[in-house]
């Protein structure tokens, strides 16, 4: 029957508490560092869409002016809602309001500007659209 006492098969027990402790300690570690590369790339997704959403609502009521010219008059910061009651927006958590203002060397054309005022966490941000249009 062959010895294994002397290699030092039956010495090994395991590991021990300490070493499971360090293992877990280490693996949090590097859990934590790599949590912390998402959460601000989060963060900066969801301003993106914030930024992405509030052009697309300016940029749809400019298109609704387009079809729409008898709307246009001269007007300082009308809401969206009161201005163009008759068309469904959807509810944002953003504040938007028209400002037509005639151009006074030229007939019938109006610089209009919308403007969507939307809350982030801790500020407002202000997106501006605006272009020229001619009243027929």
């Amino acid at each position: 029957m062959p010895c294994y006492e002397d290699k030092g098969i039956y010495n090994e027990k395991g590991l021990t508490l300490i070493e499971v402790l360090v293992s877990l300690v280490l693996l949090s570690l590097l859990t934590v560092s790599i949590l912390g590369i998402f959460t601000p790339t989060a963060r900066w997704i969801a301003i993106a869409r914030q930024e992405t959403t509030a052009s697309n609502y300016a940029s749809a009521v400019l298109e609704d002016l387009r079809e729409e010219r008898n709307y246009i008059d001269n007007k300082d910061d009308v809401p969206v809602e009161e201005f163009l009651s008759d068309h469904n927006y959807p509810s944002q958590e953003m504040d938007a309001y028209i400002t037509m203002k005639k151009i006074s060397s030229f007939e019938n054309l109006y610089n209009i500007t919308v403007t969507v005022n939307r809350s982030g966490d801790t500020e407002s941000h202000i997106l501006q659209m605006s272009t020229i249009m001619r009243k027929e």
